[in-house]
C-alpha cells in the first residue's frame, strides 16, 4: 500500500483481507502448500509491519554478505527452476 494511505482505507482493506482469510476454502487452499496464518487478532497492519521489519533484520546481513542484487533474483526467476541454481541455493 502506498505510504500515506489514509488509515481508514488501510483499515477497510485489512478488514476485507482478514475476513477473506477466515473463509474455510481460502484457509484450506493456503494450508495445502503449508502457509501458516497468524491468529485473527494478529492480522493487523502493525503486526505485518513488525514481521516485515524482523524479516529484514534477519535476512539482510545474509543477502548483503552474499552480494545478492534484485536483478539477479529477477533474472533467475525467468526460467522454471533456475532461481535456486542461479542464486546458489541448494534444493531441499
Amino acid at each position: 500500500m502506498p505510504k500515506g494511505t489514509p488509515k481508514e482505507i488501510v483499515g477497510t482493506l485489512n478488514a476485507a483481507v482478514v475476513d477473506a482469510l477466515a473463509a474455510a476454502p481460502v484457509r484450506a487452499q493456503l494450508a495445502e502448500p503449508g502457509v501458516a496464518l497468524p491468529p485473527r487478532e494478529q492480522q493487523t497492519p502493525e503486526a505485518l509491519r513488525a514481521f516485515q521489519r524482523a524479516e529484514v533484520e534477519k535476512w539482510w546481513p545474509i543477502i548483503k554478505a552474499a552480494n545478492v542484487r534484485g536483478e539477479q533474483v529477477l533474472a533467475a526467476g525467468r526460467g522454471r527452476g533456475t532461481c535456486r541454481a542461479q542464486c546458489g541455493l541448494r534444493a531441499e
